[in-house]
């Protein structure tokens, strides 16, 4: 692994080298004169870039050599075509409809305080649902008032 990391470091190192004589070579290409001079930096450059795109190539190669997290392992399963079967879904209920469930279907007769719990029970779910907006305080309208737009 310390070998791909090496490789991969001397590869970055000599794009830097080739980048930074690109800019050199750039730089004298724009201060020179004859048309000479000129043609002899362009090619300079075309081969500069030729080896910055060799270096990438292998520098995208050392990279897909390393692998930070190892891969792993592959567990074949076999699933039977009974675990497949979907199983339905029933319909979620509340807590106060499965109880008026279970008194229907054993038809016991509520006592007084069950009936009350349930009463007070659906009135929360009641409350619940369903919420009041708040005025503003008498502060609030009186700033609104004088400040608000």
């Amino acid at each position: 692994m310390n070998s791909e990391f090496l490789e991969l470091k001397k590869v970055v190192t000599n794009q830097k080298k080739i980048i930074r004589e690109l800019l050199n070579v750039s730089k004298s290409s724009k201060k020179a004169e004859s048309k000479e001079e000129k043609q002899m930096f362009d090619s300079q450059i075309a081969s500069l870039k030729k080896n910055l795109s060799q270096l990438s190539v292998e520098a995208a190669g050392a990279m897909s050599k390393i692998s930070m997290i190892p891969p792993l392992p592959v567990i074949k399963t076999t699933i039977k075509e009974e675990v497949k079967k979907e199983i339905p879904k029933k319909q979620e209920k509340n807590f106060v409809s499965k109880m008026l469930d279970k008194k229907s279907e054993n038809k016991i007769k509520t006592s007084e305080f069950e009936r009350e719990t349930i009463k007070r029970i659906k009135g929360k779910e009641a409350v619940l649902g369903t919420k009041a907006e708040k005025k503003a305080s008498k502060y609030v309208q009186l700033s609104n008032k004088y400040f608000g737009e």
